[in-house]
């Protein structure tokens, strides 16, 4: 049986980064945080956060690691070059 996915709220991810819970939802709408809306309110499952946050730390500009990449294949490209 697949173990059921990780949603946190836009309030639990504020409090464990130390940001404001409007900053989650300005990631949502403005930086493409994947997220879903479950009874009126954000929920973002945890492993998309994990890899955003991954990516957005490296401020990427769009194609950087060719057109179309997931946050998964841009996060490793990112992490090769800055290992070299």
């Amino acid at each position: 049986m697949p173990r059921p996915k990780k949603l946190l709220t836009t309030g639990e991810i504020a409090e464990r980064y130390r940001i404001h819970p409007r900053t989650v939802v300005r990631w949502i709408r403005e930086r493409g945080l994947a997220a879903i809306r479950v009874g009126g309110r954000w929920r973002v499952e945890e492993a998309d956060l994990e890899a955003f946050l991954l990516v957005d730390r490296f401020r990427l500009p769009p194609g950087y690691a060719g057109s179309g990449d997931s946050p998964a294949e841009l996060a490793a490209a990112t992490m090769s070059s800055t290992t070299r």
